[in-house]
Formats: C-alpha cells, structure tokens, sequence
C-alpha cells in the first residue's frame, strides 16, 4: 500500500483550502453497473432568484392544488443552477426550514456514494459531542477534503457541489470503449443524484425528478394519460396486456386482458423493454397503433393470430373498483386518490344500488390527491372539518385556503367498515382518518402507515420537477398522524397454518384468524360484511369464537391449549421469567433439537403454557413447545426437532423465544445460536440459444447441498431447489430488451448473495468469486475482515457496514484481495447502540461477473 503523496491539482483544493491526499484505503460502486461511467456535469453559476418568501399552504397530500383555488406563484426561473433553484424554493417552502443545514451535504455525497462504487463519503469523527466540521470524498484512490458548513447558504452549496460534481468528474473512471454520445445523455446525472440525496436528508417525500417520472407522477396523480387504455407486463419474456381498462380505446377495438402483444407497428416486441414498449404505445390523441397480438383460449387450447388497430385517446386511469356482495352490501376498493377519484367512486357506488352497508377497501392505498381524499370524505360527513394544514408559522387557521370544511351535503348515510393496513397512507388516510369519528363507521385491518406531510411540486430549470414537504395536516379535533397512523377500532391478525408460532406475537386485542397463504386473502371482506349486517358487537364474538376453535384444533394436534379460560396474562407477573435456550451449535443440513426452559420466580402457577420459535430463516416456521403448567419458583422445559437448510449462514443465529400462556403472550427474549455452514461453490454456464433465449447451467461443486437457488432475468425467476453435490442443473430463461444479465440469488439465515453475469454473445463458463468473512482483531482493533478470490482476476471490490461504505478497492487483476472496516467507528456513531449490524460486500471480476452479499453479524 502507498504512503500518502500530497496533490496540488486546483480542482481538488477548490473544496477546501485544506491538502488533498492520495486514497489509502480506496472506495465503490453502484449497484447498476453504471458505477463506473465518468458522467459529466456542468452547473452554471448560481443566480439569486426573487422567491415569493410566502406560501398559500393548501396543497395536496401527494401534489400541488390549493383547496380553494390559489395557485402558487413564481417569477419565471431565472438562469441559475438546478440545485440553486431547488434550494432557494426550500429556503422560502420547506415545512421544517432548521432542518436545511450540513446534513443535505452529507447527504448528497451519501447519495453519490450509493450509486457508484469507487465513490465513498465519510465525515469526520465527531468530537464532544458536536457534529463534524468536515469530511473525505473518495473516487477511487483520491480523496479531497469537503467541508460541512452548518447553515445552507443556496449559493455556496451549489458552488460546492459543482467542485464536488468536477473532482468526480475527473477521477470516476469510464468504461472502455463509452461512446461520447452516452455520456452526453447523462450529463446531468451526478448533480441529479447528489441533489435527491440532499432533499432525502430533510424527508422521505422531498425529491426531484424529471422525463419519465416527471409523467408518471402527472399521470398517477391526475388519473389521466393519452393513450389505448392497458397496463402491460412482461410473463416469461412475453408482453401481454394484463389489464384492459374499461371503455378504453383498447377496450374499444377489442383488446382482451392476456393477450400477448407481438409487435407495434410492426416492430417486434421481443426487442424492447417494458418502459420502451409504453412508450412506443403511448401517443396524441387521435392518432394509430397497430398491434400485433396473440390470443389464447386456455379452455379451448387454441390460439389466434390478430392484428388490431387502435385510436388513440385520453384515457382515464381507474382507481375505483366495485362490486355487489349480496344482502344489499356492496363493496368498494379504491387503489389510489386520483384528482378524480371522488367522482368516479361517487357514480360507482351509485350504480350498485340501493345499500345497506359498504366495505371500503383502502389497503395498500398510498395515497394521491389531497382535494379528492376531502371530496371523498365529504360525501360522508356533515358540516365538519374534514383537515387543516399547518404550515412553517406553525399557524393553525380555518380558512378556506388551509382548511377543507365539509357541506351539510351527505350522500352516503349507509354504515360502512373501512378496511386499513400498514400501506394505506397520506390521501387514503385523509379518508379514512376523517369519516372514523362517525358512529356508522369502522375501522378494521392493521395501523396505517403514518404519512401526515403535504407535498408541493413546484417547477425546476432544465424541465425538472422539485416534490417538496411544505406543510402538514390535522384531522378533525387536531389529530396528528404523522408517525402514529390510524389505530382500527377492530385489529386483524391473519396467521398462516405454517406459522403456528405467529401467534405467540399476536398484539392482545387483536382478531387472529387462519389464512391460506396460497389464496388470497378474502377473510377481512367478509368479516366487514359481517359487521356490517349483525352489528359489531355480535359479529366480532361470533367470529372470535368461530376463529379460536379453528386455531384450538390446530394447535392441540402440538399438545398447546389456545383458548384456555385458565391461561394468565403478563399484567399477572411481577417479576420477569427467566428464559434460557439453543443447542451448543447448530450444523446446516443436520437436524438438531432446540431446548428451551422457562423459571417462573413468581407465586403464582402459569397454566397452558407453551413457547415459540422465531427466527430468520424458514426452518423455524411452525416450531412450537408445549410446556404445561409452570409452577410458582419452578421451571418447565421443552424441545423441538429443527432441520437446517444447506448453504449461506450468518453465525450466531439471533433466536426469538416467545413464551405465552394459552392466547396471552408473557414475554419474549432473544437467544444465540452458533451455526456452522457450508458456504455453496458453483460452477455457473450459461448458453445463449438464439436471439430470444437462454439456457443457465448450475453445477455443486462443493461437497453439500445448495440450498435453493434462483436464476432469474426481469420478469422471470427460474427456481432450482437442494442442488445436491455434484449435481448439475439447468434451466431456460427468455431474453427480450430488458435483459442484459442474468442473476443468480441465494439466501439463508441471516444472509442473502446474488451473482449477475452479463449475458454473453455466444457462451461464458463462470466460477464466481470466493468470500471470506469474519470477525477479527487487527492492530489491536475490531474489524470486519473479507478476503476474495476469483481466478480470473478482481478488478474492483467495497464493503459497507450498515449502509456506509467504509472501503474501496480496485485491485486491477489481482487473483486475491482483502476488505476491512473497523468495528469501533460503528459504535460510536450508532444511537442508541445496536445488537445487529449489516455487512454488504460487492466483488467484481475483469470480466464484468459482480458477487453482492448481505448479511446480519451479531457485536460480542
């Protein structure tokens, strides 16, 4: 390794007056393969721009329209920076202006980081207790100093990541042989990333985007799109129209869901990607495309050739599904909150008829437009305050420009049971959130996800789009979400029938039922409906009842009583139980038994007790030990046969050991289990059989089983289960314009690994790098260690410890190299300090194969 040589290359200093220094320890890549590419970028000079410093705040959970009226106004843009004027617009709007200061530079540098592997950011070592002053930008072996002023100054942050955008500039290395025309398509990619990093340090929802996304958002948020009417996909390499919209142009001329599209005026389809094909589809109004399809009667087992052509036109996106469930209950899913969404739910719901009652279905609803999630809620509530918006000031007003005031106006008077889960967020929480209070309504699934934030999209130079958090809402009676969610008034707990051991997590108020896990899930559809036509009360316990003698049946075939009127519940205890468990070690592929003994300290007996297993690995599923009744000062015991799967492991194996009495869950302690594997050596051919197709060839050389492997290119997964040793598999894969590797992907406890390969002209042989992971002292510290070894020589290779890469290397051919990251660092940073940390290592050989292994490692 070199010893530090001093640099006076002026494009280096110009971050900071302080030396810059060739790398000791170099840094990584990103994740697409672009990592690489030496992308231009060139920021004018920034330009102050005249921002009106005020904001009408009344925008929309997830856009931009004022609850009455009120525009907002900009002056025109001026010639300045897209990252300037994406900052003054921050500076004037952003919700939370203390949070614009050091931390978007660090996360702008993060973010470059995050996306090409021989970059890597570290701040300095913060010192009592203040934050760091500064910190080292490396791109490959150099490294310059960057400093991190505390406050946001637009101006001198533009200044800054110009110098930033040009060192990377300088040293990111270009692939061989890059046409100068590719690079100029991304010139302006290093100042994009770095800008979404910055915006990501203030909040999850604040970003730029532009092109594609710029329309995607439009085109989600205002439910319309000029087109035919169809969402495509790709199904074993074939595009097909998975779903035919309704009264759609394509509707129209006669397209059907499942047909495969062949061709677009002509051009094969085979060629293109997903995104491509859209867009070849995609056009104005009134003009043609012709599609080739292919139509397939699976009943008949026939197949027609067609040719359609198909007028263009706007087409409106649905959001709003409905359907009769008898007895004058009707049910209503709503996907996303579009501009429009209110009114098409409104004739919907109408044209089921007269009704009793309605399921509402809002799970996975992330959410949409603000305005429609109040029009949606005012057809339910009278003369309320459905939201208000707080803004920066902090102020609370009613007015109409900050608040959505529901009519006396109530078009549905019906009961309805809203269904909820961990997804339904923003817009569908407005909903939900502001018909709850309503006596006819009830909240059923799981806590929502918590987004209370309003977002504006506010223009950017360059045709750019900025998203940008610039208030937050309150429900009627100032109910803050943000963070907290919606509780249901009726929690629901589905449990698979291979997961027994589920229930001993079982929140204790919640409705626990058995669900298939090969169907889907239409339980909660029929306990609203339920609720809906016997009253909550008496529905709930006729269902409970129902559900626990199901679960009872189940268990008691495992010796555990679950609905134990003798069972105790942990407000009972007084002291905490003493719970101890695991073998000495565990050996993959070897079946083992796993004890597990609870002392009870307490003077009371705990009856029907019996504990769970859980852990991060499929062959704890279903692991449950009956343990009878545990007397006062005494102890029980327990154990269960498991049988480990061959190939990756992270040692120790973290074991969650919950103990619970009949349904009542008491406590749950972690345990630690060392486990020794087998890590899978592979021999990996892979043939290209004409255009269209690939055959993947796996063979074990190692001396165990594999395990699972899955061998996958988009949009098609091919799974090869327990490769035995010495065994050789194959598999065939179609190709089409999206594919341009193919992965090969392995998990086991605690550890993930994918191999990509790029798809060859003719045929490539590939043994992918060997790892060597562990945990070792050097010099007296702590560190993680990787050694890799690849025969045909590494080119390159990094390792991140919870996400912040903590070393690069580029070892141009080199058959073995070693990673390190030093443990200490890890700890002082983390707050609070962790149990777990994350290890993510990339090797990349000269020939372009790239091995990504993830896993969890336990601190002494």
């Amino acid at each position: 390794m070199r010893s530090p040589a001093c640099s006076i290359d002026p494009i280096q200093t110009c971050l900071s007056p302080q030396k810059t220094y060739l790398s000791l320890a170099p840094t990584a890549e990103a994740a697409s393969g672009r990592g690489r590419r030496r992308l231009s970028s060139r920021l004018a000079g920034a330009v102050r721009a005249g921002l009106a410093a005020s904001l009408l705040l009344a925008g929309s959970a997830c856009s931009v329209r004022a609850l009455q009226g009120g525009a907002l106004e900009l002056p025109e843009a001026a010639e300045t920076s897209l990252t300037a004027s994406a900052l003054y617009r921050a500076q004037s709007f952003y919700l939370y202006p203390e949070k614009l200061d050091r931390r978007m530079i660090v996360g702008a540098l993060n973010a470059l980081e995050e996306r090409f592997d021989p970059i890597r950011f570290q701040e300095d070592d913060p010192e009592r207790g203040l934050p760091a002053t500064a910190g080292t930008l490396w791109v490959g072996q150099e490294r310059v100093r960057v400093p991190l002023r505390g406050e946001l100054v637009p101006d001198e942050f533009a200044e800054l990541l110009g110098r930033v955008v040009r060192f990377v500039e300088e040293h990111l290395p270009k692939e061989p042989g890059e046409l100068e025309q590719e690079r100029e398509e991304e010139e302006d990619d290093i100042e994009l990333i770095a800008l979404q990093g910055a915006l990501q340090e203030l909040d999850r929802y604040s970003t730029v985007f532009a092109g594609r996304n710029t329309e995607d958002f439009e085109i989600r948020f205002s439910g319309k799109l000029y087109g035919i009417g169809t969402r495509i996909s790709r199904e074993e390499g074939v595009l097909k129209a998975t779903e035919v919209f309704e009264d759609g142009p394509a509707a129209r001329a006669g397209l059907i869901d499942g047909d495969a599209i062949d061709s677009i005026d002509g051009d094969p389809t085979r060629a293109l990607s997903v995104r491509d094909a859209v867009d070849r589809i995609r056009g104005e109004a009134g003009t043609q495309v012709l599609l080739a399809i292919t139509r397939v009667d699976p009943k008949l087992e026939t197949e027609q050739q067609l040719t359609i052509p198909i007028t263009r036109g706007e087409v409106q996106v649905p959001s709003v599904r409905t359907r009769d469930l008898e007895d004058r209950i009707g049910y209503a899913r709503i996907d996303s909150v579009a501009r429009t969404t209110h009114e098409e739910f409104r004739e919907k719901v109408y044209a089921l008829g007269q009704l009793d009652g309605l399921v509402l279905d809002l799970r996975g609803n992330t959410g949409g437009s603000m305005l429609a999630a109040a029009a949606l809620a005012d057809y339910f509530v009278d003369s309320d305050t459905i939201l208000r918006v707080v803004d920066r000031s902090g102020s609370k007003s009613s007015s109409p420009a900050r608040a959505a005031i529901a009519t006396s106006r109530v078009l549905f008077r019906f009961p309805v049971v809203v269904l909820v889960d961990g997804s339904t967020a923003s817009a569908a929480e407005i909903f939900s959130g502001a018909i709850a209070p309503l006596e006819r309504v009830t909240l059923m699934g799981q806590r929502t996800f918590g987004k209370g934030l309003i977002q504006r999209v506010l223009p950017l130079p360059r045709e750019h789009m900025l998203k940008l958090t610039v208030g937050e809402y309150l429900l009627s009676g100032d109910r803050a979400i943000h963070e907290k969610g919606l509780d249901p008034d009726v929690e629901l707990y589905p449990v698979s029938p291979e997961n027994l051991g589920a229930l001993a997590d079982r929140p204790e108020r919640a409705l626990a039922y058995l669900r298939d896990p090969k169907a889907k899930d239409d339980r909660p559809i029929e306990i609203a409906k339920s609720v809906l036509l016997k009253g909550q009360s008496a529905a709930l316990e006729e269902l409970r009842l129902a559900s626990d003698q199901e679960i009872a049946k189940k268990l008691e075939a495992l010796g555990i009583r679950w609905a134990a009127p003798e069972a105790i519940t942990s407000e009972q205890l007084g002291l905490p139980l003493r719970i101890e468990g695991g073998p000495v070690r565990v050996l993959d592929g070897t079946p083992t038994r796993v004890a597990v003994k609870v002392s009870n300290p307490n003077e009371i007996a705990i009856p029907h007790a019996w504990a769970a297993l859980n852990g991060p690995v499929d062959f704890l599923r279903n692991k449950l030990i009956p343990l009878g009744t545990i007397p006062p000062g005494g102890s029980a015991w327990g154990e269960v046969e498991i049988e480990p799967a061959d190939g990756l492991a992270s040692s120790p194996l973290p074991l969650t050991v919950y103990v619970t009495s009949g349904r009542h869950q008491l406590q749950s302690e972690r345990v630690e289990v060392p486990i020794e594997n087998h890590s899978p050596d592979l021999e990996i051919d892979v043939v290209r059989i004409g255009e269209d197709q690939l055959e993947v060839g796996l063979r074990n050389r190692g001396c165990c089983s594999a395990g699972t492997i899955l061998v996958s290119v988009p949009g098609t997964v091919r799974p090869i289960e327990d490769l035995a040793a010495g065994d050789t598999r194959k598999v065939e894969l179609p190709l089409s314009g999206d594919v341009e590797t193919v992965a090969i992907s392995l998990a086991g406890a605690g550890v993930s690994r994918r191999i990509d390969i790029p798809v060859p002209v003719d045929r490539v042989r590939v043994i992918p790098p060997q790892l060597r992971l562990a945990k070792t002292t050097f010099l007296g510290k702590s560190q993680v260690r990787v050694d890799a070894i690849s025969n045909e020589g590494l080119r390159e290779g990094w390792l991140a410890l919870d996400g912040e890469k903590e070393i690069y290397v580029a070892w141009d051919g080199a058959s073995d190299g070693t990673l390190r990251a030093d443990l200490a660092r890890l700890e002082r940073i983390s707050t609070p300090p962790r149990r777990d940390f994350s290890v993510r290592t990339k090797v990349e050989t000269l020939s372009g194969i790239s091995l990504i292994d993830v896993r969890t490692l336990t601190k002494d």
